[in-house]
């Protein structure tokens, strides 16, 4: 398969004068993984339609490498697609599924048989191959799906929301399928999910959209460890969220207040923010420390926790009044009962700080 730089650059979507992509620019490199991740209604399908040619394109330009695709027709495009809702022919076995697409472009005989039995094979549906989708179970007839999409060697692979029909198990067992498939065939694949989860466990790349416009596009490990907004370190990850003060010491140290008085030097934090300026922190549960009680830290108490394995989670209620939540290792002691008197400290050079809005981080 020839491999595709995706390239779009100022794209413009509206219904009448509704605007849903006001400007929207991306560079997706050849064999990528890239995921469009972000809410329901944020614009991540409608780009993603836009990039097949089922959307219109009311501005920007649109390339597969240096080939301009605006005005291509969607079967000139020679994409692959998989929906949410599988779209397989219920009237034809899985076999014929899969070589449709070959068929349709009169294929010599030997070649379709040759590729469809590739397919079979690298999906794990050779034994399926005579059934009828009926027969099958949502994430077989998820693997049809993709094997009929592959099939035609598509320069492109798109998929929007593939797994949300499947259960949890199977819709962990098909990311793998989905990462491996695509890692073994180096197609540039755009994936679409509103499941931060998924995104993260598939993708060499995110981007995290609102309201048709790009938050951050990095790695799953950058974003999670240094979102641009509050909003992306909302959206990824789970998160304690607190408003603190940002504090400057004579001696020129910048830091953060808490609320009851407790206070941390950041040697990471962007120069220029005022003392007494209001700041916004994202402190994820794994970034707060339980420390012994004749320790400095933020005094809190606990309200209830749960046990899975590895780490335990507590849910606790600062002096301050925040709730917050924090993931410790299991011990082989006991677990803090509940109205247990704690102390907190932060891992400084893992948190993150934005301005007061969330607008913009304050992390060098």
């Amino acid at each position: 398969m020839d491999k595709v730089e995706i390239k779009i650059l100022h794209a413009l979507k509206q219904y009448g004068s509704n605007v849903i992509i006001p400007d929207l620019s991306v560079v997706i490199k050849e064999g990528e993984f890239f995921t469009l991740l972000g809410p329901s209604g944020c614009g991540k399908t409608t780009l993603l339609r836009m990039i097949a040619g089922f959307n219109t394109i009311e501005g920007g330009d649109f390339y597969f490498s240096d080939q301009r695709i605006n005005d291509l027709a969607p079967e000139k495009r020679n994409i692959g697609m998989v929906f949410q809702n599988y779209a397989i022919f219920p009237h034809l076995t899985v076999k014929k599924n899969v070589a449709f697409g070959l068929q349709n472009r009169k294929l010599p005989k030997e070649e379709i048989e040759q590729r469809t039995r590739r397919f079979l094979g690298l999906m794990k549906i050779e034994e399926y191959q005579d059934r009828l989708p009926e027969r099958l179970s949502g994430g077989q007839q998820q693997r049809v799906a993709l094997a009929r999409a592959l099939a035609i060697e598509p320069r492109v692979l798109l998929m929007d929301e593939p797994l949300s029909n499947l259960d949890a198990k199977l819709r962990m067992e098909m990311r793998k399928v989905i990462k491996e498939i695509q890692n073994t065939l180096g197609i540039t694949t755009v994936y679409v999910t509103h499941d931060q989860e998924e995104a993260m466990a598939v993708s060499d790349r995110i981007a995290v959209m609102n309201q048709g416009v790009i938050q951050q596009i990095g790695t799953p490990k950058n974003l999670y460890q240094r979102p641009a907004t509050l909003f992306v370190a909302t959206f990824i990850g789970r998160t304690n969220v607190l408003e603190l003060t940002a504090t400057l010491k004579e001696d020129g140290q910048r830091g953060i207040l808490f609320p009851d008085g407790y206070s941390v030097t950041m040697d990471n934090m962007v120069r220029g923010v005022e003392d007494g300026t209001p700041i916004t922190a994202s402190i994820r549960p794994e970034e707060l420390e339980i420390v012994p009680q004749e320790q400095e830290g933020i005094g809190a108490t606990v309200e209830y926790s749960t046990f899975l394995g590895l780490n335990t989670h507590y849910f606790v209620t600062l002096d301050s009044g925040e709730r917050v939540e924090i993931i410790q290792e299991s011990r082989i002691d006991d677990i803090l009962e509940k109205g247990s008197k704690i102390r907190l400290q932060v891992k400084k050079e893992k948190i993150n700080l934005f301005t007061k809005d969330g607008s913009k981080s304050l992390m060098r």
